[in-house]
């Protein structure tokens, strides 16, 4: 009969400790998840800043293309007024034939600005202006 209760507790004992093992084990592996799911939600985070500095990055670049623009337009005016009509009409219209390549319109208006210009046809506001011509 002792063999027995020795058999018994050597059974129950191992019984225990499979139950103890199987816990640990799945204490482990909560553990390895929780990290896991802690290294995924940090991965959104950084997901989602580079999202907004992409967006502001896109509205830098459209506000710099703007900007260009307007500069482009500025310097237009500041070489009609000191260069003569008929070399910067050509000019000016290559460089919108280039900018209009693949059917982009680089600058939108400014086949209108060169159209409109009444410089050439003896606008007043610039008839008293000096002409001079720029060495190119």
């Amino acid at each position: 009969m002792e063999n027995d209760k020795e058999g018994n507790l050597g059974l129950v004992s191992s019984y225990y400790l499979a139950i103890l093992f199987a816990t640990l084990a799945n204490l482990a592996l909560a553990a390895v998840a929780l990290v896991q799911r802690a290294k995924q939600i940090r991965g959104n985070k950084l997901r989602e800043r580079q999202v907004q500095l992409a967006e502001a990055r896109n509205e830098l670049a459209e506000e710099r293309l703007r900007s260009l623009q307007d500069q482009i337009v500025i310097l237009s005016e500041i070489r009609d007024a000191l260069c003569p009509r008929s070399r910067t009409e050509g000019r000016a219209r290559e460089a919108l034939r280039v900018s209009d390549h693949n059917g982009l319109r680089a600058f939108p208006n400014a086949e209108d600005s060169i159209a409109s210009d009444s410089w050439a046809d003896g606008d007043e506001r610039r008839e008293g202006a000096p002409r001079r011509r720029l060495a190119v």
